[in-house]
């Protein structure tokens, strides 16, 4: 009943109705699950010790990247075409989930993102920060963010056309009125 509710149809159960969802109470299961569509703080040390805060407000729209090893493959994909339509007018930032990598293990991995990224990735070691934008394994979470924090657009998994044209007008739309 409660799930039918969220989607706004009639519920019933035991002989009891049920009302259907309001927005706020679809909001709050959203939160529930980890999702917000407000951006949280972010302060976190990339591969070469150097440590980043990204807070709200900024002066740009931002791109939140997260994956975690396996997501890194769809990452270009994604970023590519965000930079050759936008330049220097939309902040990308990369998260990378590395929730679960072992103490002695994690030199290595430090020295494979310094050989193999040439921008700084700020690194969650203890996957809490990916957590917080609800995050899900392997694959892809590519996040609008606007001036003031609010996440405009979210998607998850392999770009393709249709998914980088959501993100390039969500990009185009940041909720102020340009001068």
């Amino acid at each position: 009943a409660l799930v039918r509710s969220w989607r706004g149809k009639p519920a019933a159960w035991k002989g009891r109705a049920y009302a259907t969802a309001t927005a706020a109470s679809l909001m709050l299961a959203v939160t529930a699950f980890g999702e917000t569509n407000v951006a949280a703080k972010i302060e976190l040390k990339d591969q070469y010790d150097k440590p980043h805060v990204v807070a709200f407000p900024r002066e740009k729209m931002s791109v939140l990247t997260i994956a975690d090893r396996r997501g890194s493959e769809q990452l270009d994909a994604w970023v590519k075409p965000i930079r050759e339509q936008c330049g220097d007018k939309v902040e990308i930032f990369g998260l990378a989930d590395l929730g679960g990598v072992p103490g002695l293990v994690r030199p290595m991995v430090i020295s494979h993102f310094k050989d193999k990224v040439e921008y700084p990735v700020m690194l969650d070691w203890d996957g809490k920060t990916v957590a917080q934008y609800g995050y899900a394994k392997n694959a892809a979470l590519v996040l609008v963010i606007d001036r003031n924090g609010a996440i405009r657009h979210r998607v998850q998994g392999a770009a393709d056309a249709t998914k980088i044209a959501a993100v390039l007008t969500a990009l185009r739309t940041d909720g102020e009125k340009t001068k």
